[in-house]
């Protein structure tokens, strides 16, 4: 089962950024919108970037760099040789925190990101992808423009593709694994336009 998560996030992301209600007189329009990259990530699945445009409410993408990271390099095992791998999340934040400080304070959210590994193995490449619903909780602070926000996410990482092409131009699928459970520490830095 091969799924185009490109033909979902678009249109995801499209419609959030088309429900935020216009600004009304007497509210600030400060920090609608937020671009930041997760340090902690480098030693985790991959160094990764958000935007998210909103005040309480606010809708993103987020984009994963595998490469940068430690853990898949290690989950490969001795036996492969990594190439490359990413991947790309649509989701939400909620901050509970009222303007005018929008996009900071603590925010909880939830993220589905689609997850691709790729390297070789003796006779063969593999490609492997993951389906990872997560969720996130934390705290933001802001700093005039600056973003700075530290938490904690979660859930299950569902193998939903693993493929194997041989050097004859022979394809053929693999095993796929049982559920893992996964957990990040997140460390973001950022600006806020």
């Amino acid at each position: 089962m091969c799924i185009n998560i490109s033909r979902l996030v678009g249109p995801v992301v499209l419609l959030a950024i088309m429900s935020q209600s216009p600004v009304s007189r007497g509210e600030t329009n400060e920090a609608r919108f937020g671009v930041y990259g997760n340090l902690m990530a480098a030693a985790q699945y991959g160094l990764t970037v958000a935007v998210e445009r909103g005040a309480t409410i606010a809708p993103g993408v987020r984009i994963r760099f595998a490469n940068a990271g430690a853990l898949p390099y290690l989950l490969t095992g001795s036996e492969s040789e990594f190439y490359w791998g990413g991947g790309v999340a649509p989701g939400v934040r909620f901050y509970f925190k009222q303007r005018p400080r929008a996009l900071s304070g603590v925010y909880a959210g939830f993220w589905i990101e689609y997850y691709h590994l790729s390297g070789e193995r003796g006779a063969y490449t593999w490609h492997m992808g993951y389906l990872a619903p997560q969720m996130e909780v934390g705290y933001r602070w802001r700093f005039k423009r600056t973003l700075l926000g530290c938490g904690v996410s979660g859930g299950p990482l569902v193998n939903v593709l693993v493929r194997h092409r041989y050097w004859n131009d022979v394809v053929l699928d693999g095993d796929k694994t049982d559920p893992l459970p996964i957990l990040s520490v997140d460390f973001e830095l950022g600006w806020s336009i």
